[in-house]
């Protein structure tokens, strides 16, 4: 699941945790959140607790995504075999390509690479520019690209292609970065929930998760409105919804949720344990000059050919370099001359 479409799973289990809970963490049943109660900030002072409390969230939240861990990349699935790699943080919204062997995930969603990934990246571009026409990603639109190390370069091109023709400008490479440290939660009282909810099925999962935003949030409905409001948007940056209102949606019911629980629970919906680096490429433009070519044999798999980007711009770079993906065909019987497939080519 994921992306914009995870999202819309998280505000389905924000409505489920709008009705009765069937088994909080603790003793006592609690009492869902009112849909009538209130989001304006409480008229009395929250008090220098609650100011430290919303200040530590801020801060802990920032480091998450300091640490390249923007909210989009845990939905990396947990047996992806990414390339090891250190190098600048990724930490720019944009949608997910995960690439592997058999297979290819926007966002989480298996789409055929001939056929629907084109199409699919097509219809994301033109719904943010009609809902988000000055964001930045329209300005020039973007995809991380996660590829697992035994992909065959034939696919990396292909890949590349569907999202060129698409009108995706630049494209992120992502690598582990195991060197990074991973600022985690704390200890909470709903650990014991949270690895229970790790063990089950999707469908329990889901149950479970609806069950302690219950009991997380019962007292707090601003801080859930903000995780269903993120759901109910297609387009939302969920990275700037999550670090402008979060905090401030806690401190506008007087920090009633646990601290650390709700960073435990904010950490199983959308933390990523696996931090990751990025190298930026741009895709050639129509009509724009020849790009430098990347070329190699059709199954040279990616642990070879990603060191072909070695030379390229970090994840940081306003100007990235622009190339051209080929596959190099293997030589041609005496006088005649082989076809070459290219980054554009359908």
């Amino acid at each position: 699941m994921s992306g914009w479409r995870r999202f819309g799973l998280v505000a389905a289990m924000v409505a489920a945790a709008c009705g009765p809970p069937s088994a909080p963490p603790q003793p006592e049943p609690p009492t869902p959140p009112a849909p009538s109660a209130s989001l304006e900030a409480p008229t009395t002072d929250i008090g220098n607790a609650c100011r430290e409390q919303v200040a530590g969230l801020e801060e802990w939240l920032r480091s998450l995504e300091q640490a390249g861990l923007p909210l989009a990349l845990s939905l990396l699935d947990e047996g992806s075999l990414l390339v090891e790699r250190p190098g600048p943080v990724v930490n720019e919204p944009a949608p997910l390509l995960h690439v592997t062997k058999t297979a290819v995930y926007l966002d989480g969603v298996d789409v055929d690479v001939e056929q629907g990934l084109e199409r699919e990246l097509t219809q994301l571009i033109e719904l943010r520019r009609n809902m988000m026409p000055e964001s930045p990603f329209i300005q020039s639109p973007r995809c991380h690209v996660a590829i697992d190390r035994d992909v065959p370069w034939q696919r990396v091109v292909a890949v590349f292609g569907a999202a060129s023709r698409a009108g995706v400008e630049r494209i992120t490479l992502l690598f582990r970065d195991s060197t990074r440290t991973v600022p985690g939660p704390p200890p909470s009282p709903i650990d014991r929930e949270i690895e229970r909810m790790s063990r089950g099925t999707q469908l329990r999962r889901q149950q479970i998760i609806a069950e302690l935003l219950a009991y997380v949030y019962q007292d707090c409905p601003q801080g859930l409105r903000v995780i269903a409001s993120m759901g109910l948007n297609p387009v939302a940056d969920f990275k700037q919804v999550i670090l402008d209102e979060f905090p401030a949606a806690i401190g506008a019911c007087s920090c009633a949720p646990d601290d650390a629980s709700l960073k435990a629970l904010h950490w199983a919906i959308f933390g990523n344990p696996r931090p990751t680096s990025g190298i930026t490429v741009a895709l050639p433009a129509r009509g724009a000059p020849a790009a430098p070519v990347v070329e190699a044999a059709a199954d040279a798999p990616w642990s070879e050919t990603q060191e072909l980007f070695a030379s390229q711009g970090d994840g940081d770079d306003e100007t990235p370099a622009s190339v051209e993906l080929r596959v190099r065909e293997p030589e041609p019987p005496a006088g005649k001359k082989a076809p070459r497939r290219t980054t554009g080519e359908r």
